[in-house]
């Protein structure tokens, strides 16, 4: 599974752009900023590689103690959006084209879409 930081205001441990693969069992690559935050996010990537129909999800994360609803667990007072988004083998040539621009350090756009 792709976790993908959508967008991030304030301080924010994880900025637009990050992205981190999640896969079954302890196997994961990247960060979307630490701290208990991404291990709680990691966690919920397992529970939802459990389900049957994989759809993809947007999670909120407000980095604020007394925050209501939303609480990433960290106190830096930004936020941060990440996208859950199921990676099949159909996704193989993209995943492979993705670890070559960024070992060779440059940029690419990447366009998340459930359309085949």
């Amino acid at each position: 599974m792709l976790l993908l930081v959508a967008e991030s205001s304030g301080s924010s441990p994880g900025r637009q752009g990050f992205k981190m693969a999640v896969a079954d069992g302890r196997q994961f690559h990247g960060s979307i900023g630490g701290g208990i935050m991404e291990v709680k996010l990691v966690e919920l990537a397992k529970d939802l590689l459990k389900e049957e129909i994989l759809l993809p999800k947007i999670k909120n994360q407000i980095h604020r103690k007394n925050e209501p609803r939303d609480q990433s667990g960290m106190i830096c007072s930004g936020e941060q959006t990440v996208i859950y988004f199921a990676l099949d083998p159909y996704h193989l040539p993209e995943v492979l084209t993705i670890i070559d621009v960024l070992g060779q350090y440059k940029s690419c756009l990447l366009h998340i879409s459930y359309a085949r």
